[in-house]
């Protein structure tokens, strides 16, 4: 992260208050030995709070160039995915209309049961080519849209239940944090297992009173994924990262984040508040 003129001035600042404090009392005593030692403990409160004070600044000022980056990096995630979108929606268009001259063909060339078999194996291999609406939301479903592709490469299952209205005010950095990493802890769990076509992965997506529920259930072998920053990689660099992200974006939107094992299934559920009108404009 590149640092703010801001940051750096108030470094710079911060670096000379705490010179100045360290330094400047043997010179005080030399030069001004007049001064009782109350004034003295005076002079050097000050400028012990004017050097917290800069501190305090200099951090807000880091927090706030972070959140900054975070979003810009989020805006710029979210581009792509929706860019995504679009060209599988103009692919699947595309898609459909070969679909059609090929069905058009067979059941010309073979107008009885036997065509309509053909037309419906032939449905069946082009299904997975086929655009998909998850829900009406666009940045929801070009996200499931997106990780629907990942999966389906790594041969794991994925049911969506999504009811989700188009127009939903809630912060769309929390929702791609929270719906990216529960997505991918969930395929990361899945590929443990030696098939993992064998085992699922159910997301359920709805509306509850002011709030936003992200529900995700999948088959575990441990319980490592439920813990920040707990892992059973051989590198576990950076694992529970996601996790982090996760509670950190629920919390920042005044919802929570709930996590449980049973019988080798793990379940999520986070909560994200959805914002009322007056707080949206």
């Amino acid at each position: 992260m590149k640092l703010s003129r801001r940051s750096h001035w108030l470094i710079i600042l911060f670096l000379c208050c705490e010179l100045v404090y360290l330094v400047s009392y043997p010179l005080v005593l030399k030069l001004f030995p007049s001064l009782t030692q109350t004034t003295i403990l005076w002079i050097f409160t000050v400028l012990f709070l004017v050097s917290g004070l800069v501190l305090i600044a200099l951090l807000a000022s880091l927090v706030g160039q972070i959140q900054e980056e975070e979003k810009k990096e989020a805006m710029i995630e979210i581009y792509k995915i929706r860019n995504e979108q679009i060209y599988c929606q103009m692919k699947a268009e595309a898609n459909m209309k070969k679909l059609s001259e090929k069905l058009q063909a067979i059941l010309e060339e073979t107008p009885s049961l036997n065509g309509l078999d053909r037309a419906t194996v032939l449905l069946e291999q082009e299904r997975d080519g086929l655009y998909r609406r998850f829900c009406f939301h666009p940045l929801i479903n070009a996200i499931l849209l997106n990780k629907s592709q990942v999966l389906q490469k790594n041969r794991i299952p994925f049911s969506v239940a999504a009811a989700v209205p188009a127009v939903l005010e809630v912060d769309s950095q929390a929702v791609l944090s929270v719906l990216f990493n529960l997505i991918d802890n969930a395929m990361e769990a899945v590929l443990k297992f030696p098939d993992p076509c064998k085992h699922p992965i159910e997301l359920d997506l709805h509306v509850v009173g002011n709030f936003l529920i992200i529900a995700i259930t999948n088959d575990v072998q441990d319980d490592s994924g439920l813990y920040t920053g707990k892992s059973s990689k051989s590198d576990p660099t950076g694992h529970g990262l996601g996790l982090s992200i996760i509670e950190s974006a629920c919390k920042k939107n005044n919802g929570w984040l709930h996590r449980a094992i049973r019988d080798g299934q793990c379940e999520f559920i986070a909560a994200l508040a959805i914002k009322r009108k007056e707080e949206a404009c």
